[in-house]
């Protein structure tokens, strides 16, 4: 970044170049996100997926859990570089991404590990201590359990869990015990083969409520709102396109309350359904994506503010992106660069830099691939008589380095101009000050651990 030293003519100059470089910056609704393909994970026996990551061997740092006919932590040695920490028995699982999840089920301080054993009918606790996970619970459950999710029914502070019986046309609630166990609390009739669930305050009536994916061919949701006495209302069946399955809940067009999006088949997209006062639907959107979206992941990977989505495609091979607008409306769906055989599987902040990364597999080869989120954020630009002033959001998690010279981008001699840097309510601002002795500057990135 080079400023000209002052005279009338250059100031004038100056002044409309940063009017367009801040117009430039500032065009256009959103972010453009962007990925490169950093570190590949081998294993053997090959594994089905790269599932779930969090920190798993108490370091502070993300690792990550690989499934197959074992279960694997990579743990994180250093900048997105993983070794195999521990291979545990575990029964050959399924290969979607969202059959299992991550809590302190035991209070330990360490995220223990719930998931289906689909072949047996049966839910199970894995409990973890520094990275080795113990079987604590096996819990048999009815025909065709599918995925979890979390809740605090009981409002004691402990996670309870919710799991979808396939076959049975029902969701079954376990109350944690907070010793590496849960019990079963109730059942819940709901709509034919529920496949997908969630949870989530939808109405704003301060008590947690249940949204089930029906995917019978005539597709459809189940809401069950919670009650301030520990259970739920009657369920309430709406009608979605056929082969809905999966979910994610967020408040997409910012007006308060949250909304639902869901993934389906035919045709080929997500619905996502508004919510308003009342438990009423304001508005229901469909957005088309390529190819059978089998699965679907959320996250904010611009650093916006608003939820995007991330629809797995049937066929397992692909990744495509629909960013928000913060108004209910999402992008077209823009296909994200990937290694060949791509699946993408869970997405986490791997290298601590304040952005979301994806994390995958290739499961015809077994190797798990880390797509990193160099995603740019959108810049403020604001011009003083002596002062170009810069910022954008940031994490807190990231620390920078600014230098001047009067040199060139080819100088030996920087100067690092530390005062002009700040971090207020995660915006982080830079004030360069444009003098004779610094014409031109430099910005590096080091991240914290």
């Amino acid at each position: 970044m080079h400023f000209p030293a002052a005279s009338p003519r250059r100031e004038i100059f100056l002044v409309l170049l940063l009017m367009l470089f801040a117009r430039e910056l500032l065009a256009g609704d959103l972010v453009p996100v962007r990925f490169a393909s950093v570190t590949n994970i081998t294993s053997t026996p090959p594994i089905h997926g790269l599932s779930y990551a969090a920190d798993l061997t108490g370091d502070g740092l993300p690792d990550i859990i690989g499934k197959g006919g074992q279960l694997i932590v990579y743990r994180q040695m250093s900048n997105l570089v993983f070794d195999a920490w521990s291979t545990n028995n575990i029964p050959q699982l399924l290969s979607t991404p969202r059959e299992g999840l991550l809590m302190d089920a035991n209070r330990d301080g360490w995220l223990d590990y719930l998931t289906i054993d689909y072949a047996n009918n049966a839910f199970k606790c894995y409990t973890n201590r520094a990275g080795s996970f113990t079987l604590s619970q096996h819990l048999n459950t009815g025909s065709g359990p599918h995925h979890l999710a979390l809740l605090d029914v009981t409002e004691d502070g402990i996670s309870d869990l919710v799991l979808p019986i396939f076959n049975g046309r029902r969701i079954n609630v376990y109350w944690g015990t907070g010793f590496g166990s849960f019990q079963p609390y109730n059942e819940y009739d709901v709509g034919n083969k529920p496949y997908s669930v969630a949870t989530g305050d939808i109405d704003i009536d301060g008590n947690v409520d249940i949204i089930v994916v029906n995917s019978e061919t005539n597709g459809s949701i189940t809401i069950l709102y919670g009650t301030a006495v520990h259970g739920f209302s009657a369920p309430i069946t709406r009608p979605v396109p056929r082969y809905a399955n999966s979910l994610a809940i967020s408040d997409f067009d910012s007006n308060g309350f949250p909304d639902v999006a869901i993934a389906v088949q035919e045709p080929t997209g997500i619905v996502v359904l508004l919510t308003g006062h009342g438990r009423t639907i304001i508005q229901s959107n469909f957005f088309p994506v390529p190819l059978h979206p089998s699965n679907m992941l959320a996250a904010d990977l611009n650093n916006d503010g608003a939820l995007d989505l991330m629809p797995q495609p049937l066929s397992r091979a692909g990744a495509v992106v629909l960013l928000s607008h913060g108004d209910g409306t999402f992008t077209d769906p823009i296909a994200l660069a990937h290694p060949s055989e791509f699946t993408l599987c869970a997405v986490e902040d791997l290298d601590l830099d304040g952005r979301i990364d994806l994390i995958g597999a290739d499961s015809n080869t077994g190797v798990g691939a880390i797509l990193r989120n160099t995603t740019m954020p959108k810049l403020a630009a604001v011009r003083t008589d002596s002062t170009l002033n810069l910022s954008w959001s940031a994490s807190l998690g990231t620390h920078f380095k600014l230098e001047g010279s009067a040199g060139g981008f080819n100088s030996n001699e920087w100067n690092q101009v530390e005062a002009a840097i700040s971090l207020n309510s995660n915006i982080f601002s830079i004030g360069l000050p444009i003098t004779g002795s610094h014409r031109f500057f430099q910005l590096s990135e080091r991240l914290s651990r």
